[in-house]
């Protein structure tokens, strides 16, 4: 196999477009052969700019006065007779011109059948109800117990103190003795006896609101506005990991009251909905979705912006806060929005990006990061996710409530971000149904008696992650379309124009862009019309990576739009279905070279980051299912995703996508990961191909779950999670020297847990909750083998918190310990000697949910 692989100091060819629109320079295509460090492009001037300083000069032109744009509302005329007709929602698209669209997916989603076989309901839990005992009352903490229940409280953090990512929140109990000044924390935790709850109010910024209000007097000057402007709210209410057809799979209420109120009913006379039918995902994941909505370009490109900067050195932080100056809540403050930022993880993936620090008026993201301690359940889980008599994700839509209210004469902005659709079984997400439903009901209510404009976007970053136990096409498929609603008033619509061009859209083929462009452009609204061929307008999409982006309020999406005018890559294309490969093939070129690409691009990135001393070199075993995709284009190119295993690790496998064509053809579409690589290619022989073929990796995606010690060894080594199939601790002789990088990782890891012993008959996770903490599932493969507990090089502070009951154990070598093959779980008894033993028996079995009458448990706690 001939492979061919490029890295800084070899020859790429390398494509830029540049456009300078205001400076007077003409655009043009050049290819050149750069080193890959270094690309440039070189200007008719004979200037030379870097691929990054190119971005910085597309992202920074001269932007146009709003007056220059905008078209008073005073001064177009509305037909207060336009009836605007509201389509009933349903999940089997319907369209009214498929015969002049040129994407059509030939699937949607998993059929009836499909989803029965994949997704088996089970019983639902719920939250312990119980009265509602916290309050904030004039901005003061009350606590009202039971007569005789002792009382004890927790004040959250300051709003200056809000941070994205994994921040470890040690709540500080203080006995309750009468009401408590809360301060300017907008959250608390209280308990009465061992009951706990928690609070989130939305409290009322003066000089947000005087802020935005002198925005608006501002523009209205400038547009010669007399009176007041109608106030304007945007609520983007993102899903993560929420399909369109899984939407309506889960939320049969909120669609019955959408249909019943909204569609035909109390609601229908003043509001409607639009559902995008053809909403096209960037990418399988979250980043590269979120990155084109925020800022209008790629993540590559955004990447390349953040070059040699990090979030987590403080001295960088400069740097994110400059490039948020672009972001889409800075840009609806710069006109006269009160903004909200709400993030329910403690696992945050957009931190790379954006920072730790997001600059809007409110930020609430600590709440979830601490009551993740306090009511021990972590991101993600297919269990309980209560804080104390709620869903978490009840706090989040409670909060947006509040922000509404807080600012009536305000226009507003709010990002709102939910996880719970963000699980393995596929059904945990029916539980926000009944809090979606009322939160629709309760905001239309409130605008219904209001002046004011409102948009609610209802949306899905990508859709389900496609599991091991899925080999359907149709799961690729739900991935690549997540939902996306919009909920507007009429009048809105009627004074845009809007109700064509929306209805024509929904029915087109939809990027992250026009989404981009479509939230640019809403912020406008209060001060007028913002025409498409306008100089603003038109600014703003020469600054996104693609020149066909548009606002879906004021332009149709052309008829034969196709993926590559939207920068989507082919093989994340809904347009071009992908058809099975027979499995008698499966051990055929160019299916086995693309197979052993892909694994050698994995052990290329483990080998880059330094990371082979714990992430295995993997072998590539077998190819175990396989399509293809054809492009018709006039090379009769083919997209492959072909699914593999691997030798190292039965349960492990990887979804390899692979672009087939003519070695001239793939010069001019070489593949980069988004870390700048050229992904690896090799050349192919295929059969009645007179031309010379290659075949090059597109993408790479770990199918299996991957949470767990190794996703926390590749995290700590600061390599790709996925990527690691990791020589686990049990895999180790502690008994010989250490090296130092495994004494470093193996301590930081260990500091990370708080040992302690359950009692008799208590699980893990109820053991770690007492104490504030989560059972972590990775702890016990962490702590099963004996030379770690009682390793000789755990000094220097990287040992373990070790508890039993109530007393700290200082060192393991006071404990003596004994093996027990009949125990299926690691705990302690208590010696004769008045010592402890520790039992040690077959870890594999040990849960976090696992009892044991005769041991007490030893749990790992973060």
């Amino acid at each position: 196999m001939d492979f061919i692989i490029r890295r800084q100091g070899k020859s790429l060819f390398f494509t830029f477009l540049l456009l300078i629109l205001v400076s007077g320079f003409w655009t043009f295509l050049l290819l050149i052969e750069r080193d890959q460090s270094t690309p440039e492009v070189i200007l008719p001037s004979e200037v030379v700019f870097t691929e990054k300083e190119t971005i910085e000069i597309k992202r920074h032109p001269e932007i146009p006065s709003l007056s220059e744009s905008l078209v008073s509302w005073s001064d177009i005329p509305v037909d207060k007779n336009a009836k605007v007709l509201t389509w009933p929602l349903s999940q089997i698209p319907h369209f009214k011109d498929s015969d002049n669209a040129s994407c059509i997916p030939r699937s949607f989603g998993y059929s009836k059948q499909q989803a029965e076989n994949l997704f088996k309901t089970e019983g639902f839990y719920t939250c312990d109800k119980g009265k509602d005992f916290l309050s904030f009352r004039d901005n003061k903490l009350e606590i009202n117990c039971p007569e005789g229940s002792d009382s004890s409280y927790v004040l959250g953090t300051l709003p200056e103190e809000e941070v994205l990512n994994d921040s470890k929140m040690r709540p500080r109990w203080k006995k309750y003795e009468g009401e408590v000044d809360s301060g300017r924390s907008e959250y608390a935790f209280g308990k009465c006896g061992d009951i706990k709850q928690g609070i989130l109010k939305n409290k009322f910024l003066k000089s947000a609101s005087d802020r935005a209000f002198n925005t608006t007097e501002k523009l209205k000057k400038e547009m010669n506005i007399m009176g007041k402007v109608r106030p304007l709210t945007v609520l983007f209410v993102l899903f993560d990991a929420y399909s369109r057809y899984h939407f309506y799979r889960n939320s049969p209420k909120t669609l019955e009251f959408l249909n019943s109120q909204a569609v035909n009913g109390t609601f229908s006379e003043k509001f409607t909905i639009y559902d995008f039918l053809i909403n096209n995902a960037h990418a399988e994941n979250t980043q590269p979705n979120l990155i084109p909505m925020f800022y209008g370009y790629n993540l590559r490109s955004h990447k390349i912006r953040l070059e040699g900067y990090s979030y987590n050195n403080q001295s960088d932080t400069w740097k994110f806060k400059d490039l948020q100056k672009e972001a889409i809540w800075k840009h609806y403050e710069n006109y006269g929005f009160v903004t909200m930022f709400s993030y329910d993880t403690v696992w945050n993936y957009m931190t790379q990006s954006t920072g730790r620090k997001v600059l809007t008026d409110h930020v609430a993201t600590n709440f979830w990061h601490a009551s993740s301690e306090i009511f021990g359940y972590p991101d993600f889980m297919n269990y309980k996710r209560c804080i104390g008599n709620h869903y978490s994700h009840y706090y989040t839509l409670d909060y947006t409530k509040q922000f509404i209210r807080n600012y009536q004469e305000n226009n507003k902005f709010a990002y709102i971000h939910l996880s719970q659709a963000h699980e393995y079984a596929g059904t945990i997400i029916k539980i926000v149904d009944d809090d979606l439903k009322e939160f629709l009901e309760d905001t239309l209510k409130y605008y219904n008696e209001k002046e004011e404009d409102l948009v609610i976007m209802l949306v899905g970053d990508h859709g389900k992650h496609v599991e091991p136990y899925d080999t359907y096409p149709e799961g690729y498929v739900e991935n690549q379309l997540p939902f996306h609603i919009l909920i507007t008033n009429k009048e809105l619509v009627n004074k845009m124009s809007a109700d064509e061009f929306l209805k024509h859209n929904t029915q087109r083929l939809v990027s992250r862009f026009d989404w981009y462009m479509t939230l640019k452009h809403l912020a406008t609204v209060p001060y007028g019309s913002l025409k498409p061929n306008s100089d603003l307008y038109l600014t703003w999409r020469s600054m996104t990576d693609s020149n066909h982006s548009l606002s879906l309020f004021s332009e149709k999406v052309d008829n034969y739009r196709e993926c590559s005018d939207m920068k989507i890559p082919l093989h994340r294309c809904s347009c071009l279905p992908f058809f099975k490969v027979e499995e008698k093939l499966y051990s055929s070129e160019p299916l086995t070279t693309l197979g052993r690409l892909g694994i050698f691009a994995v052990n290329n990135r483990i080998k880059n980051d330094n990371s082979l001393e714990f992430c295995k070199k993997i072998t590539f075993k077998e190819i175990i299912q396989a399509e293809f995709q054809e492009l018709n284009d006039k090379d009769e190119s083919k997209t492959y995703r072909i699914r593999v295993t691997i030798h190292e690790d039965e349960k492990a496998s990887f979804e390899v996508y692979g672009l087939l064509t003519s070695k001239e053809n793939l010069k001019k579409m070489m593949k980069k990961d988004e870390d700048g690589e050229i992904y690896p290619v090799a050349n192919v022989v295929v059969e009645n191909r007179k031309e010379e073929m290659a075949i090059q990796v597109q993408e790479i995606i770990r199918v299996d779950p991957y949470a767990g010690i190794c996703e926390e060894i590749a995290a700590t080594l600061g390599t790709k999670s996925a990527y690691c199939i990791c020589r686990k601790p049990q895999n180790y002789d502690f008994t010989k020297n250490i090296t130092p990088p495994k004494e470093r990782i193996f301590n930081q890891l260990k500091k990370k847990l708080k040992v302690q012993l359950a009692s008799f008959n208590e699980t893990c996770y109820e053991s770690c909750m007492v104490k504030d903490t989560i059972c972590q599932q990775w702890g016990f493969e962490l702590i099963n083998k004996l030379e770690i507990l009682k390793e000789p090089w755990n000094k220097d502070g990287g040992g373990y918190e070790i508890w039993i009951n109530d007393t700290h154990v200082e060192e393991f070598n006071d404990i003596q310990i004994l093996e027990y093959s009949n125990r299926t779980a690691l705990s302690f008894e208590e010696a004769d000697d008045g010592k402890y033993n520790l039992l040690f028996g077959n870890w594999t079995k040990m849960s976090c949910y696992l009892r044991d009458e005769e041991v007490q448990l030893l749990c790992p706690c973060v």
